[in-house]
């Protein structure tokens, strides 16, 4: 019996050890996502502040076409920074995912192989058990 006990207290130290030590990868995507969130933000803060310049410096004495011109060069530069922003987050995001599911395999996978182990022993213990028995009648 205090064989059985050791088998689900290592059971139980595994599926902890194993929640440990697997959070690094999602943690590692977590951070990217944030990083890549922020990157997105800088980028489009800039590309908008590109677009006021253009858009300033088109105030100047210019014709129709050029201010045309120049706010739809800086509504392109606008729209382009978001999109890739938006391209950056998808990738973070699904980095993300496949973490967080490598971590639930990678933690079903120990588990089930700590209940074999404990299974087995529980079946030594037992085959043990029969031969003490056996042994003393």
């Amino acid at each position: 019996m205090i064989t059985s006990w050791k088998n689900w207290a290592g059971l139980l130290a595994v599926a902890a050890l194993v929640g440990c030590s697997n959070t690094t990868p999602v943690e590692e995507a977590r951070q990217d996502l944030r990083e890549a969130q922020s990157e997105v933000h800088q980028e489009i803060a800039a590309a908008e502040q590109e677009a006021a310049e253009i858009r300033h410096e088109a105030r100047r004495p210019v014709s129709g076409e050029e201010m045309r011109e120049a706010d739809q060069e800086a509504a392109e530069t606008v729209q382009e920074a978001r999109e890739e922003g938006q391209e950056e987050i998808s990738e973070a995001r699904q980095e993300l995912t496949e973490a967080q599911q490598e971590q639930r395999d990678d933690a079903q996978d120990e588990i089930e192989s700590a209940q074999e182990s404990v299974t087995t022993e529980e079946q030594d213990l037992q085959q043990a058990q029969q031969t003490l028995q056996d042994a003393e009648a």
